[in-house]
């Protein structure tokens, strides 16, 4: 009994209010075909998980020298639409309309493919959703022995972070709880030489869930931040039967590779985020600018003073969020020009950003 409740205490370790409405998670945090990172594993031990507000401080310190890639590839699985590959280890993954569901996991010595598969990210997730269901496979291990993998999960954010990052900040990280509780059941041989499966029911899970308390349960927590498609921080636990750790890692993924990364949708999203959040009494760096429209050669004129010396960045994009055009200046102290022409673009109305030390400015024009 004593394991059923720390399992569901992780469920239930704080009461917050954030708005409603909030969209922690949609389609822009799908994977991506052709996608590739590098994570970092580093110590966490001293956080308290049970919070549901952390600073998370990550300087070299922390990190260890071992590293370990992603990369998101097309899948021959006809199951699956792609699959993640990290070191000899697979996930095989397939969207539907309402999510991104996990149909099959994969690494040295076993294989399973899920019938009653999980849903690892909705299509839009909220700041007070909650998802629970069964999953049920059927997997061969060291390709010998069949066996059944079945249980439940629920997925929910547990808090809401701030991770520093080598001056990089990012607030209201959401820590989103996948926690899963299952069991695993060897079948007789004769199941590889069937042409039918056996059929297992949400009746039959339920009822070993209810039966015992022998289950092995997995914690995954992911830490996402507006306008970057992949966890910033993956932290994972595994028990067995018995309640005993059988293993635990964190991974970092770098926040600027993620910034680096070709992405348009969450590189909208983070102009936005940060245009909402630059409320801030800091001095401006830019003392002065105005922009002058030449619709004849459909271009424009930027005339910006400094007060100090720094790079601006300009980016052209609509006022959806789609980006068109980034152009990087170094600036001197008083007074720059810059140029950026739209010419080939529909008519329409755009947004000019223009961005310095963490200091977002924005003036719309319209395409006639």
């Amino acid at each position: 009994m004593k394991q059923v409740l720390l399992f569901w205490a992780l469920l239930l370790v704080a009461t917050y209010c954030y708005p409603q409405s909030a969209s922690v998670l949609t389609k822009a945090n799908y994977y991506r075909i052709d996608d590739q990172l590098t994570k970092e594993e580093i110590d966490i031990s001293d956080l308290d998980l049970n919070k549901s507000k952390l600073q998370i401080c990550i300087d070299d310190r922390l990190l260890s020298k071992k590293k370990i890639s992603q990369t998101i590839m097309p899948s021959s699985d006809s199951l699956s639409a792609l699959m993640s590959i990290e070191n000899s280890s697979r996930r095989y993954f397939r969207f539907e309309e309402n999510g991104m569901l996990l149909v099959g996991d994969e690494n040295k010595l076993s294989k399973c493919n899920y019938d009653m598969p999980e849903k690892w990210l909705p299509c839009i997730f909220l700041s007070q959703d909650s998802i629970y269901g069964l999953f049920n496979g059927i997997g061969i291990y060291c390709k010998r022995l069949p066996y059944r993998k079945f249980g439940d999960y629920q997925t929910k954010i547990v808090g809401y972070d701030q991770i520093v990052f080598n001056g990089d900040t990012l607030n209201d990280v959401a820590r989103l709880l996948t926690s899963r509780r299952y069991f695993i059941k060897y079948l007789s041989q004769d199941t590889l030489y069937s042409n039918t499966l056996p059929q297992f029911t949400t009746d039959s899970i339920l009822y070993n869930l209810h039966s015992t308390e022998s289950f092995v349960t997995e914690i995954e927590l992911r830490w996402y931040a507006k306008g970057y498609r992949y966890p910033i921080l993956e932290h994972y636990t595994l028990k067995n039967e018995r309640g005993i750790l059988q293993n635990s890692y964190t991974f970092f993924c770098s926040i600027g590779e993620q910034n680096s990364m070709p992405d348009t949708e969450n590189e909208a999203i983070r102009l936005q985020a940060s245009e909402n959040d630059n409320t801030g009494s800091t001095k401006s760096v830019v003392s002065k600018y105005s922009i002058a429209q030449n619709k004849e050669e459909a271009s424009l004129l930027i005339k910006y003073e400094l007060s100090e010396a720094a790079n601006v960045l300009f980016i052209l994009a609509d006022t959806k969020g789609s980006i068109y055009k980034k152009k990087q200046q170094k600036s001197n102290v008083g007074e720059n020009l810059m140029a950026i022409s739209y010419s080939g673009l529909s008519y329409g109305q755009y947004v000019l950003y223009i961005e310095v030390n963490g200091e977002r400015l924005s003036e719309k024009f319209t395409n006639r």
